[in-house]
């Protein structure tokens, strides 16, 4: 029997700056809501271009998931 690994892809901004700070940050508003975001969670970010970038949700504040940017 195989397990199952499920890949949660998070919408977000990622540009030159967003690379150099190895942040990136989404809102609530733009989260399709199955998400069930938490700290810690590893997560795919998406850009606008539909690059791919692998990240851990590493904070929540004011309707603000950040988004660690690994290398």
């Amino acid at each position: 029997m195989a397990d199952t690994i499920t890949k949660v892809v998070v919408p977000a901004t990622v540009g030159p700056a967003e690379l150099a700070a190895g942040h990136a940050y989404v809102d609530d508003m733009e989260l399709e809501g199955d998400e069930d975001l938490r700290v810690g969670m590893r997560v795919e970010v998406r850009d606008e271009a539909g690059e791919f970038f692998a990240a851990t949700v590493t904070g929540y504040r004011d309707h603000r998931w950040q988004l660690t940017l690994k290398p």
